[in-house]
């Protein structure tokens, strides 16, 4: 009796807190108030090949410019707080690098569209002025460069904001095929859980060390959660209770597909 309440417990406890632990850090990191930059596309407008045309300038106002680049870059909030205008102290400054200038900028789209941004450029430097961003707003802006390849830095002074990163990963996948590859990740991870978890509860011998089994199941539990909410959070399901029921049918699921991976591991013990 002992040895079976010891063994379903510690399996219990362990599933349990492979859920729940995950999801609380997920909802804890929501609270925070976050904005991202993100460079989406960048664009050598003049290349320096052996097929370019000899002549071709590309020029603003009548002024040719040198190594003209295009970059488009995104700013959201990824947070879970609303960000309200009042709560700039300055405009959001996006700083050049030395070696490039900025020859226009302007804000070319907004997630919604009746998002009032507005910006304002000097040759070093974009400033975006304060405005309302609630969670998922996003702000495109274009900016035409001269001279080096861009690098951009942000500056900015922003209640309960610290910093505003940078991410300069252009061309990572889109949206649809990060949340195809997120779920399956999280399949899987369930389904190697749900596996080991029949080893550990059962009495029969088992190919692992139970230490070791748990060890291996409340890993791939954690991992599994937390790719699971990254899908979650990718298609838009936040509200706690669409979480919950998600985690209902990914959990049962993942047994279904456990027992059917695992189904002749009897007969092979046979053997």
């Amino acid at each position: 009796m002992n040895r079976f309440l010891n063994m379903k417990s510690l399996t219990l406890v362990l599933t349990i807190i492979s859920v729940i632990i995950p999801v609380w850090i997920w909802r804890s990191d929501l609270e925070s108030r976050s904005l991202q930059l993100r460079v989406a596309s960048q664009v050598n407008l003049q290349p320096d090949n052996v097929g370019s045309i000899s002549g071709l300038q590309v020029a603003v106002d009548g002024v040719p410019l040198k190594s003209p680049y295009l970059t488009v870059l995104e700013l959201s909030n990824d947070g879970d707080k609303p960000i309200p205008s009042v709560d700039f102290e300055a405009p959001l400054e996006i700083r050049l690098a030395e070696g490039s200038v900025v020859a226009r900028a302007q804000v070319t789209e907004t997630k919604p569209k009746d998002i009032e941004a507005s910006l304002s450029w000097e040759t070093q430097a974009i400033k975006i002025k304060p405005l309302l961003l609630n969670p998922k707003d996003i702000v495109t802006v274009s900016v035409l460069t001269s001279g080096k390849k861009p690098e951009f830095g942000a500056r900015s002074r922003i209640a309960g904001i610290s910093v505003v990163p940078i991410d300069e990963n252009v061309g990572y996948a889109s949206r649809s095929q990060k949340a195809v590859m997120l779920f399956f990740a999280a399949l899987l991870l369930f389904v190697a859980s749900d596996i080991t978890n029949s080893g550990v509860m059962s009495s029969e011998p088992i190919r692992l060390r139970k230490r070791a089994a748990i060890l291996v199941s409340t890993t791939t539990g954690l991992i599994g959660a937390a790719v699971f909410i990254g899908f979650l959070d990718t298609i838009g399901v936040t509200e706690m209770s669409l979480v919950v029921l998600a985690f209902v049918g990914m959990v049962f699921a993942s047994i279904v597909l456990s027992v059917y991976w695992n189904w002749n591991s009897k007969s092979i013990e046979q053997k």
